[in-house]
Parts: structure tokens; C-alpha cells; sequence
């Protein structure tokens, strides 16, 4: 089966699948404002079709599609309120995360846990 064929198959079943593809289309051709206009209409046309799953880095955002486990990036702000949250909290996690890691390694490096 070629790989044409499974993502018809796919966009079938997951209408909004045609629509996440020309997204990305868009952005490979650094379209992106028009990619960030069909990204915001789908978030807030339905959200609970949407998870975050890379935290914000200077206002962009990684989104997942759950019905098709399709990952594209798109603006913070792109972001209808249902999602803004999980947004912060994933992006305060990583942020206490990422302190954890450099605190680890200041300690390791002076090689004193103190």
C-alpha cells in the first residue's frame, strides 16, 4: 500500500487530517501565516481535539491532533482558552525541570552536593 493511499484512508475517517497537511505544507514553503490561520481555526473550532505536547519556547507551542496523532507547532497565542493552561502548566514543568538539570550538573561539576 503506498503511502498516498493510507493518508486518504486516514483523511476519510479524520476529516480534519487534509486540513493539518496543508498546515504543514504551508509552513515547508514558510507560508506561516496563512499555516497559523488554519491552525487557529481548527484549535477553537475544536479544542478537545487538540493536546499540548511541546511546552511554550518564545511563543511557539507543539500541538497534537488526538485523533490522528498528527504534531505540528503553531503560535502561542493560536491557543483557544481550553488549551492555554495545560500550555503553562507543561511549560512550567519543563521550566522546573530543566532548573533541576542545571543545578545537577553546577553540583556535579564543582563535584560538592552542599
Amino acid at each position: 500500500m503506498k503511502l498516498g493511499s493510507v493518508i486518504e484512508k486516514e483523511a476519510e475517517k479524520h476529516p480534519d487530517l487534509q486540513t493539518l497537511l496543508l498546515a504543514k505544507e504551508l509552513s515547508d514553503k514558510r507560508q506561516y501565516l496563512r499555516k497559523n490561520e488554519i491552525l487557529r481555526h481548527l484549535l477553537h473550532k475544536a479544542p478537545q481535539d487538540f493536546s499540548v505536547s511541546e511546552p511554550d519556547q518564545g511563543g511557539i507551542v507543539g500541538i497534537s491532533h488526538l485523533p490522528t496523532n498528527f504534531k505540528i507547532h503553531t503560535l502561542t497565542r493560536n491557543l483557544p482558552e481550553a488549551l492555554k493552561q495545560a500550555c503553562d502548566e507543561l511549560t512550567e514543568r519543563h521550566l522546573l525541570k530543566e532548573a533541576a538539570v542545571a543545578r545537577i550538573t553546577y553540583l556535579m561539576e564543582a563535584n560538592t552536593w552542599n
